[in-house]
């Protein structure tokens, strides 16, 4: 990777860490609410296919 590639990357992902945080988080707080929520849901009848 040139020099000035690097360099335009390291500047749009300066640009955009609030977003890229934001996934971040919101892709963890899924999987959390999804391990919190799964025993809940954890019995024959709540199963889709068997």
């Amino acid at each position: 990777m040139s020099e000035g590639r690097a360099a335009g990357l390291l500047v749009a992902m300066r640009d955009q860490w609030a977003s890229m945080t934001g996934m971040a988080f919101m892709f963890v707080s899924t999987i959390l609410i999804g391990l919190s929520v799964q025993p809940i849901y954890n019995i024959p009848e709540a199963r889709a296919f068997g």
